[in-house]
Order: C-alpha cells, then structure tokens, then sequence
C-alpha cells in the first residue's frame, strides 16, 4: 500500500467503529481518545481529528520512510560508507515490509520469511536495486547502524553463526526478517514501555504512547497487498499499490460494512488468537494475526486466478500482468482493502483489552499520564493530513508526484551554470526514449545522449568546486523522502503519477499505463546510472591514484556504462 492508503486504512477503521461498531470496539476507541487525545466523546470528534488518526495514522503512513535499516557499502574506493538508510530517495527498512507466507525451505524466522533476493522475482527492478547494490558497491548490512536487528534477534531460528553469516554476506544473500516477526516488537513496546520514547529514525525521531500502533497498523495494511506476500519489488509492485490508491481516492474502493463484518467473524479474527509464550503471554498474538493476514491474502488471489500458491509465487511478468488488468482485480482490492481496515479494528479491540488489563488503561484514561513525554509531533508543524475527494473527481495535480530525476538541479544537487546543456539533454533523452518503443532502445543515440550528459555533469562538478573553494564531494548517497510526500519508499519505480479512473476501469488502459510506469522507471535508472559514472569520472580527476586503483575505477565505469546502455 502506499503512504496515504495506509492513513486511510486507519480513518475508515475509526469511522467503521463509530458507525457500524460493537459496544467493546467504541469503548475501545473512546478509551484511547481520553488517554491520548481530548477529553470529549469520540462522536464529536471531527472525522481525522481523533488521536488514532492523528497519532497511530500519521505514523503508519510514515512507516516506510524509517531508517531502520542501514548498509554499509566498501565498493567505495577511498573509504567504506556507513550507515547507509536510503539510497535515491528510497529506504532500505522497505526490505523488512514483506512476508512470504508459504516459503519452501526451513523458516529462519519464528514467521512466515522475509524478503531474499534469491526467492524474488530476480529480474527488472530487483536484479537493478538489489544486485547493482551487491555487484557494484558489495552492499552489507551494517549491523552496528541497523537498529531493526537487536529487535528482531529473539525471533531468528538458527544459531549465532548462521544469524552472522546472513548479515555479513552481501544483500543478494541475504534473508530479511518478515513484518510478522517486526511488528511483535512494536506491540510489545506499546503494551510495556510506550512511555520510552523508541528511536526509528523517521519523520518522528522517537514514538511514544499511540503513535507506537503507527508501524503495527502499517504492517496489518502491507500483509493485506499481494505484492507484499509475493516478496519481488517488480512485477506490478507499484502498480498494484498505485491503482488502490487512487481507486481509495476517488471512492471507488470504499469502507464496506457488509464486507468488513464478513471477514471478522472468520480467522484470523474468529476465534481470537492468544500467544501462549513469551512476554506476550495471555495477550494478544500480533506476529501471528499478521502472518495469517497474509495467508489469507495468498489464497484470496489463488482463489482468483485459479492457481495454488506455489505457482503464483514462481510467476513471472506476464502472469501478474494479466492479473493486474483482469476482472478479478476490482474485486480483489476491494476485498483486500477492507480486509485491512477489519484488521486495524481488531487491532484497536485487542491492544485496549491488553493495555485495560495491565492497568495501564482505565475508563478514565492513561494511568499515569504525566509520565508519558510530550514530543512534539511534526504533523503539528503545518503537515496537512491527506483527504480522499469528495466529488469522485480524479486525483488533484500534487498527486503526480514529482521525479526528483528530471531537473537539472536535482541531478547534480545545485542549480547548473547559465551555459549548462544538461537541462536540455535529460529533456532530449526522455522524448527520445519515450517515442522509440522498447525495441529500439540500445542504439548508439541513446548512449551518445548519456555519455554528453555525463560530460557535462563532471563539468559542472567542476566549476561548483571553484565556486565553493572547498573539498567538494558530489556523491549524494542518502535521500530523505520529504515527510509530506507520498514517495513509495520500495524499489525500483521512482515516482509516477497515479493512474485515472478512467485507466482504473479499462484493463487496455491500464495496460498503457503499466507501460508508461516501467517506462518512466526506466529512464529514472539510466540516469542513476549516468549519475554514478560521473561521480566516480570526478573523483578519478580530483584525486592522486596509484595504477591499480584508477584502473578500478575505470573497470567500475565500463561496466556502469555496460549496464546503462545495454540493458533496458
């Protein structure tokens, strides 16, 4: 799902409650609204001005911009680079926002299994992101950064060799942990500990109190989203994520009472799950309602294609194509959609009972409230929380989200000189590319565009140098993805806008739009790429290399450029 969707989610689960609930989902409501919000009956809160949406929803649309997980990455030849959270505006913790319910081989967590390379789709956007990552910059988990790890350990099922062999090899080998396995951890911190406040390196650098169901509700959404139980960041990924999302928009996709009250009185939710060990002992079994939400998930779109999940999980490109322009789409994520609002009101239910019977909840509010740190919350700060139309009218224009590939400026990461040719030649690229059709794009024109582009990039670095008169370094590794931007924090597809209604009800349409989505991908890549050969092209000319480095240099160039031009 992506960022406003999941704000959503939790929005249509507080009106659910407010209208169609039972006596216990508004005591539960009204409770945490005392504890954490205002002193007023949950019926005259204004709709998105309650403290679920404001507090746990801000944060589960946030969820995806977390640092939580860093790399470190010794192809960089004059030192390594540490804590490394993101990379062109993605974050690499989107690694652990997945769970493949039905692995083939031996769980390596108490769950489910996390994404891995090696059981992806390993072609498109994965082999791009994932590999490149590996190949070209030998890309390691940085466990002394990575704050996920000491979180997620209890779960991991094999030894402390196999944990060590998992993160000290390269990405590509490397099995990340399941939302399953995550979200237990935060439960628990809200039950136990929410008045300490817990580092995530988000827009909110520490969580206290409710905002701590922010990354638990953000998890119930994803296991909801086939493109999250079938962990490949390709394939339709954003796609699919897109589509819900202006389909929510405009309310084609709607809270469905019927629906939701359908999928509460089955499992997961009926009979209600109880861990029976551990700290969670006798309280409510967060890792497995979500894993068995994406269960669900997997045998709603078997149901619908009629394959078993095995063959859903080996299907390549074409497969999901046809999945994502079928018939059976609009029912899917209708269904899937308020499968995922029913299990934020569950949520919701289970964490008031857990938090009532330790005493931390009362009728009349949060025991010992004082205790609980005022951190100011950055929404506060002039964010608008998003709102979906109220006419059905088409997604508004600052929802085609920007591509902060397609300035001049953004590129090279300052305003180009009065002469530069850069502007003109990102411009000729992408009506070149765009107009040549994918068969015609390994030309000898498109590569004489980029190596002019990257020319002139090392120019530019150059006279910015003799502007600053410092050490000027062009490499700019990490990108924070702006707190009010919807940015999908996953891989490989840059931004694009959203697809039309009218797109969203024909499956042609939707079909050229898939088609304009991985083309706009493209073109983001190749300029990542050309991006890369310059930096390294600048630093070859700024420094004093012995043979051997600068011919390493020159071999990562050439396979950079292989890479550019050669495959699409």
């Amino acid at each position: 799902m992506n960022g406003k969707v999941h704000y959503w989610i939790v929005c249509d689960a507080v009106a659910y409650i407010k209208n169609y609930g039972t006596p216990l989902q508004k005591r539960a409501l009204q409770s945490f609204e005392l504890a954490y919000g205002q002193r007023k009956s949950i019926e005259e809160i204004p709709a998105s001005q309650s403290a679920m949406e404001r507090l746990a929803g801000f944060e589960s649309w946030h969820t995806d911009k977390f640092g939580d997980l860093s790399l470190r990455v010794p192809g960089f030849l004059w030192k390594t680079k540490r804590n490394l959270t993101g990379l062109f505006g993605h974050t690499f913790t989107a690694f652990n926002h997945f769970i493949n319910p039905h692995p083939d081989g031996a769980k390596q967590w108490s769950t489910g299994s996390g994404y891995s390379y090696n059981s992806s789709s390993m072609k498109g956007f994965d082999a791009f992101v994932v590999k490149g990552i590996s190949v070209y910059l030998r890309g390691l988990v940085d466990e002394d950064n990575s704050l996920v790890l000491n979180r997620v350990r209890p779960a991991w099922t094999k030894g402390v060799s196999e944990w060590r062999d998992n993160f000290e090899r390269e990405i590509v080998n490397t099995t990340f942990v399941p939302w399953s396995v995550l979200v237990k951890f935060y439960y628990s911190y809200f039950l136990f500990d929410q008045k300490e406040p817990l580092e995530v390196r988000g827009p909110n650098s520490h969580l206290v109190g409710l905002q701590l169901l922010g990354p638990v509700f953000h998890a119930i959404a994803d296991a909801c989203s086939p493109q999250h139980v079938r962990p490949a960041l390709g394939f339709g990924h954003q796609a699919w994520e897109n589509y819900v999302q202006s389909r929510v928009y405009t309310r084609q996709i709607d809270l469905n009472p019927a629906i939701i009250s359908k999928i509460m009185s089955e499992g997961p939710f009926s009979p209600e799950l109880t861990a029976s060990e551990g700290k969670l002992t006798g309280r409510f079994d967060v890792e497995s309602f979500v894993y068995q939400l994406s269960v669900k998930t997997a045998e709603t779109v078997s149901r619908s294609t009629s394959s078993t999940w095995s063959e859903l999980y080996k299907a390549g490109e074409n497969f999901w194509k046809w999945y994502l322009t079928g018939l059976q789409m609009e029912d899917d994520t209708m269904y899937l959609y308020n499968q995922a609002v029913a299990g934020t009101v569950h949520v919701i239910t289970r964490a008031y009972h857990d938090l009532e019977s330790l005493g931390v909840l009362t009728h009349d509010g949060l025991r010992g409230h004082a205790h609980l740190p005022c951190l100011k919350c950055i929404q506060d700060d002039g964010i608008d929380m998003p709102a979906k139309t109220l006419d059905g009218r088409d997604a508004p224009a600052e929802e085609t989200r920007p591509d902060p590939l397609r300035k001049a400026s953004e590129i090279l990461g300052f305003e180009p000189s009065r002469d530069s040719d850069i502007q003109k030649l990102i411009d000729e690229f992408e009506a070149l590319f765009t107009k040549s059709g994918p068969l015609r794009r390994k030309g000898r024109e498109f590569a004489d565009l980029l190596g002019k582009m990257e020319t002139s990039v090392v120019q530019e670095y150059g006279l910015r140098a003799q502007q600053v008169n410092v050490p000027f370094c062009p490499l700019r590794l990490v990108e924070n993805i702006p707190v009010d931007s919807d940015v999908s924090a996953h891989f490989g597809v840059e931004t694009f806008r959203l697809p039309s209604l009218a797109e969203c009800k024909n499956s042609t349409l939707f079909s050229n739009y898939m088609d304009k989505l991985d083309e706009h991908a493209d073109v983001a890549h190749k300029l990542e790429l050309t991006l890369c050969a310059a930096d390294l092209a600048y630093f070859k000319t700024t420094c004093e290399l012995n043979e051997s480095r600068s011919r390493r240099i020159d071999g990562l160039i050439d396979t950079l450029h292989q890479e550019r031009d050669e495959t699409v």
